[in-house]
């Protein structure tokens, strides 16, 4: 190619970039006034979209797009700003603030099961994207408003009438601590939640998440000592609906020795109570919990296999300082302290990075904190300001900066069709690019909004169907031999 061409390309693009800087800074002005309207309408006509041989595209980026999709959410136009997430969420997988505001327009429509799976999909979000951060505070608060609700219609309707439950469905509560030092109720915490990590690990046994035991106990208004009486356990059994119930009673010394007394209750029309005691350095906490998980499945008559028994050797982590700021987090979420459990958690990875169930609910505190609220003006400020959502011009992942095809009936498909000169008006034989009007182009994302927003006249173009494609697939039809 020419030097002349090289030039040519390098100006296109610098005018393109210009006039698409300019429409995006009139609608961040307005996404700032929270005149969304405004701000989506400036967003949408700065993707530049371009007619060419009968085809569509758009200059898309990510930050752009999840902009317009904001707008829309605030304009409650909620399954249109669903369909703009999801299309970021398809093209660009490891962008976060797609997904979390994707998360809120369900929680917004009441489907508090699909924003949940959303919320999941933080794993996949890079570290540094404060909107992972954002999304395991939101899929934590999610989980306890279930378990809350949960808890009150467990203990508004009681045990019920006697049943059976397999003894492989367990509940696994804190261990009682009789001493004046907090520390124990901490560490009882930690170690209740070690022995549920491993029950899980090793497959077979349906284990009640502690929080929801905690949430609970706490709408019988029970403390720990409350279930040293079997006819309180019988009680929570039947709420519960398991077989199982491990408890019991745990000493701490001064000079870091530990006693632990467990109790196996389990249900088959009467109750049948084992009884074991270990102690120990707490210095070797691993190999007190180990006993309890092992003390367990032998009591139900269990017999692990060589996988099983591998799967439960692996300790959660070796490390008493991480194991502690571990339980003493657990203590403070318990106590919706939840800015004093992240520090916590922090500090717990921090020391040992390989600790998976720390990480797993390890946000920054300040992120973490702004997301555990049924505010949601005040849950989109915060949010808003935290993430700050900029173009980066990043080239990673599919479309960074591309032009992208429009497909008639085929709904938005990826081509990541990059802007080269065959694109350059009078570069090659191919027509020079044709404005579409702003109203052609919302109609794929928002068909509902274009009356409201009137545009330049136009000469009349063709405007292709709606593909609904955040509906679910039909069903498969009916088979025939």
């Amino acid at each position: 190619m020419t030097i002349w061409r090289w030039a040519s390309i390098g100006l296109f693009a610098l005018m393109l970039g210009f006039t698409r800087l300019s429409a995006q800074s009139q609608g961040d002005v307005y996404f700032q006034q929270k005149e969304y309207q405004k701000a989506m309408q400036s967003y949408i006509r700065s993707l530049k979209s371009q007619s060419m041989d009968g085809d569509r595209y758009i200059r898309y980026t990510p930050e752009i797009m999840t902009k317009i999709g904001i707008s829309t959410f605030n304009l409650n136009m909620l399954d249109g700003a669903i369909k703009v997430f999801r299309y970021i969420n398809k093209k660009t997988p490891s962008y976060g603030p797609a997904y979390f505001y994707c998360g809120l327009c369900y929680e917004r429509q009441g489907k508090y099961k699909q924003a949940w799976q959303t919320y999941l999909n933080y794993k996949a979000i890079r570290d540094s994207d404060p909107a992972r951060d954002a999304m395991k505070g939101r899929l934590f608060f999610l989980t306890k408003q279930q378990y809350e609700r949960d808890a009150k219609r467990m203990a508004a309707r009681g045990p019920g009438a006697p049943l059976s439950f397999s003894k492989q469905s367990i509940a696994v509560l804190d261990f009682h601590y009789r001493g004046s030092d907090a520390k124990g109720k901490v560490l009882s915490a930690g170690i209740a939640s070690l022995v549920i990590d491993d029950l899980n690990r090793i497959g077979g046994f349906q284990v009640v998440p502690r929080e929801k035991t905690v949430l609970l106990l706490t709408a019988m208004g029970w403390q720990s000592g409350d279930l040293e009486y079997i006819e309180n356990i019988k009680k929570l059994q039947g709420m519960l609906k398991v077989g199982t119930v491990i408890q019991g009673q745990l000493q701490l010394s001064g000079s870091g020795f530990m006693k632990i007394h467990q109790r196996t209750v389990t249900f088959n029309g009467a109750a049948d109570i084992r009884e074991s005691d270990f102690e120990g350095e707490l210095q070797n906490f691993v190999v007190l919990q180990k006993r309890i998980v092992l003390n367990t499945v032998k009591n139900l008559g269990i017999q692990l296999t060589a996988s099983q028994m591998d799967r439960m050797k692996i300790p959660a982590t070796y490390d008493l300082n991480a194991f502690l700021n571990y339980s003493y987090a657990l203590y403070a979420l318990d106590h919706h302290q939840y800015h004093v459990a992240q520090n916590y958690l922090m500090n717990a990875v921090k020391i040992d990075p390989g600790f998976a169930l720390a990480d797993e609910i390890m946000a920054n505190p300040e992120i973490f904190m702004a997301t555990q609220t049924t505010d949601w003006m005040a849950l989109q400020t915060k949010m808003n300001a935290l993430m700050k959502i900029e173009p980066t011009g990043k080239m990673e992942d599919i479309g960074y900066g591309a032009w992208v095809h429009i497909g008639p009936l085929d709904r938005l498909q990826e081509m990541g069709y990059y802007l080269d000169a065959g694109f350059i008006p009078g570069s090659d034989s191919r027509e020079a690019f044709e404005e579409i009007s702003f109203s052609e182009l919302a109609d794929y994302f928002f068909p509902d909004l274009t009356v409201g927003l009137p545009d330049p006249p136009d000469p009349p173009g063709k405007h292709y169907p709606v593909d609904p494609w955040f509906l679910p697939d039909p069903p498969p039809p009916p088979h025939r031999p």
